[in-house]
């Protein structure tokens, strides 16, 4: 009780709080709507949303308002990103950023254009010396200039260009739904730490109970440290949009644990949002859980650090949990379960063996016992259950037992036993073993790849008491332990027992190799200089003291490229693992090449997706020991290739000996496939030698020319002219006639 009345009052003075703040009066920005199609702090790939999205019902043209008094502190043009942005510097200190922009007034729009055609470029950035505006002042129209679909892109900074969260300052945004929870993570964090017997983190449906309170479906059984995360979203009144959650707080055993809140970015810590979200469940399946917990090299500022880092040590007792989500509304949902603290372990069988007509099995099982059974099958798959066994010695020690069971013996077909038992706590657990002398189980053998540590997973046999596993280098050998888990044995390899280089394993029983096999790993560590060099030097990859933020192991493999693109391949292709682990500042990879007859600029270091498509990672050439360069913040496939074939250029309008009574656009498509057009510098359009100005669409590979003087009556030259970032060429000649 006493829990909930400190949360009711941390409510009230949060909402209090920001009541304050919106009594700032600015005006809202547009009269396009005063609805959201994004909010503040949403998850973009490697970046926080840094602004309201303010829907314009897919429409351009709405015009948009200084919110108070101010002057044009810089406005911007450019393809990518922002697009057409401007920033007003408010008479207060603070900044309002309007992006994505058609169009600014006329006597913007003209001293725009005299800068640009001054720089002979499209994309500028331009600091008027002295432009005031007041409030309510038209200041430009809203678009879909660089990166999305129509919409405007609202930003209010502080005075040192930190954004806020805008809703601070405005109360016209209806919303009075409360956000949905869609499920729980729950996440090992250190080697001995299991969820529901596995290393492997866990994800678990939800379900809406009758009190509102959201539920989780099934148990959750816990050893070691663990973490949570959540996936879910808000939504408002009026639009169909899903929004990030505002604040998160996160109570442990009725005390607050977490607590997270978006109210200011800074755009030095934004790539860290990579850091808050769980990276390789986004990897796999696109989906965005939030972290509850706080790692040591994450140092954004949304958190209440007073509470601690989130992280949940789950020893002894049951650990009820209650997640609280609310959006800035203040409308909030909750999430109650419990963690089972100290999940029973698997029973285990110790010894089996066979005397006369019975099956003797020393079985190692928890001392909450409620009820025993035994089955037999040939297959492993169909299972036949055993009548009656006897107990013939029982011993307790702790939270386990140890008992022998005399078992009937079981038809010479039958090849595995199952035990199966209860709990008192209802928890059912099954472990199945291969009877001794018989036909083996087929195991399958996993290394997943975890960054920080290796997990290895024997699937197909979960017990056998003679079964050892060995971890083999070129220093040691050494017998481990695996722990069982529902489907077979799990081992994990941490920092202090893995160094670079080859590993073997081997799974055996006295009889029998199960598995043998080798693997190689690589060892960086964070805040020092390492150094690979593999397959004969043609494989590099470096790191520096800034390069990660923790450690990472790396798996290479060379594998011969196939891709459908138009280019000679100058390398092999060398895949490295893990690619669902974030860097830091990222590391160097280099790979070397046979340059033949190719230009250097021509020759590029480039990523190759799931697809086989590839994508240019870098031009950064070193000829003298041919070795193509570049640095990635995400593993993957590289290769070095070719780019020899010239830009896609389709003219739309006008066409050639068109005669027209004015010229008032040029029109055409353009695109590369392999290197990129990259910049508006690779882009010129002239008019009887004269620059235009080339207002360049990527998301649509459409460039469109407009004359910035008069064309006589009379024939008029245009020539356009695309190249690739490999200096590839594509030019069109033509000529129209303006008519007298």
């Amino acid at each position: 009780m006493r829990a909930i009345v400190k949360y009711v009052i941390f409510l009230f003075w949060i909402l209090y709080l920001s009541g304050l703040v919106r009594a700032q009066n600015y005006l809202w920005p547009t009269n396009a709507s005063q609805h959201l199609t994004s909010s503040f702090c949403e998850y973009r790939p490697g970046h926080y949303h840094s602004a309201i999205d303010i829907k314009t019902w897919g429409q351009v043209g709405y015009p948009i308002y200084a919110i108070d008094d101010g002057i044009i502190s810089r406005i911007r043009v450019s393809p990518f990103g922002y697009g057409k942005v401007i920033y007003i510097r408010l008479n207060d200190g603070r900044y309002a950023v309007y992006a994505h922009l058609k169009k600014f007034p006329q006597v913007i729009e003209k001293a725009l254009r005299q800068e640009q055609i001054r720089r002979e470029r499209y994309t500028i950035t331009w600091k008027p010396e002295h432009w005031p505006v007041k409030k309510g002042q038209i200041i430009g129209y809203t678009g879909e200039t660089g990166i999305g679909v129509p919409h405007l892109h609202f930003e209010i900074r502080d005075a040192n260009h930190r954004p806020l969260n805008p809703l601070k300052f405005y109360d016209v945004v209806e919303d009075n739904i409360s956000p949905v929870i869609r499920s729980l993570m729950v996440i090992p964090l250190h080697a001995d730490s299991r969820v529901n017997g596995t290393f492997k983190p866990q994800r678990f449906a939800l379900f809406k109970s009758k009190n509102g309170v959201f539920r989780v479906k099934g148990k959750i059984k816990v050893n070691g440290p663990v973490g949570l995360a959540i996936r879910g979203y808000d939504q408002a009144d009026g639009v169909y949009n899903k929004f990030a959650f505002y604040e998160t707080l996160l109570h442990v055993n009725q005390k607050p644990k977490y607590h997270i809140r978006y109210d200011r970015l800074n755009f030095d810590d934004t790539r860290l949002i990579d850091i808050e979200i769980h990276y390789p469940t986004r990897i796999h399946t696109r989906q965005v859980y939030h972290k509850l917990y706080i790692e040591k090299h994450n140092i954004l500022d949304f958190f209440d650090r007073s509470l601690g880092d989130g992280i949940i040590q789950a020893s002894g007792k049951n650990i009820p949990i209650e997640i609280t989500v609310r959006d800035f509304d203040g409308n909030t949902s909750e999430l109650k379960t419990t963690l089972i603290a100290n999940g029973v372990k698997p029973a285990r069988t110790k010894l089996i063996t066979a005397y006369k007509n019975h099956i003797y099995a020393k079985l190692e099982l928890p001392d909450s016992l409620k009820s025993l059974q035994f089955f037999s099958s040939t297959s492993g798959k169909k299972w036949s259950p055993i009548d009656h066994f006897e107990l013939i010695d029982r011993q307790f020690f702790g939270n386990r037992q140890n008992m022998i069971a005399k078992i009937p013996a079981v038809s010479k077909t039958h090849d595995y036993l199952r035990t199966t038992l209860e709990t008192d706590k209802g928890e059912s657990i099954s472990t199945v073993t291969a009877l001794t002398g018989n036909p083996h189980p087929h195991i399958m053998f996993n290394l997943t790849n975890m960054g920080k540590y290796l997990l290895l997973q024997f699937d197909g046999i979960s017990d056998r008491p003679d079964l050892n596993l060995q971890l083999q280098t070129e220093q040691k050998t050494w017998q481990i332990k695996p722990y069982i888990y529902n489907q077979g044995f799990e081992y994990v390899l941490r920092p202090h027992n893995i160094s670079t280089g080859p590993f073997r394993i081997k799974l055996h029983t006295t009889s029998n190799n199960l598995v043998d096999t080798s693997f190689a790993v690589y060892r960086f560590t964070p805040g020092q200089a390492d150094t690979l060099q593999l397959f004969d030097e043609h494989l590099l990859c470096l790191s520096n003291r800034k390069s990660l933020y923790d450690t990472l192991f790396i798996q290479a493999q060379k594998q011969l490229p196939q891709t459908k693109e138009e280019t000679e391949l100058l390398s092999a292709a060398y895949q490295l693992t893990p690619r669902d682990r974030i860097l830091r500042n990222g590391i160097s990879v280099g790979l070397k090449y046979d340059a033949g007859s190719y230009r250097h600029s021509q020759i590029g270091l480039y990523k190759m997706d799931e697809n086989n498509k590839l994508h240019m990672a870098s031009r950064s050439i070193d000829s003298t020991r041919s070795l193509a360069w570049g640095k990635t913040r995400n593993l993957g496939t590289f290769v070095v290739a070719t780019d020899t074939v010239k830009p896609v250029l389709e003219i739309k309008r006008p066409y050639a000996g068109q005669v027209l009574t004015q010229l008032k656009s040029i029109r055409f498509y353009a695109v590369d496939e392999l290197s990129g057009i990259g910049s508006d510098q690779n882009i010129d359009i002239r008019i009887n030698g004269k620059f235009i100005i080339p207002e360049w669409d990527p998301e649509k590979d459409i460039i469109t020319g407009r004359p910035h003087f008069d064309l006589q009556s009379g024939d008029h030259q245009i020539v356009i002219r695309v190249k690739d970032r490999a200096g590839n060429q594509n030019k069109k000649s033509f000529t129209i006639r303006i008519a007298e």
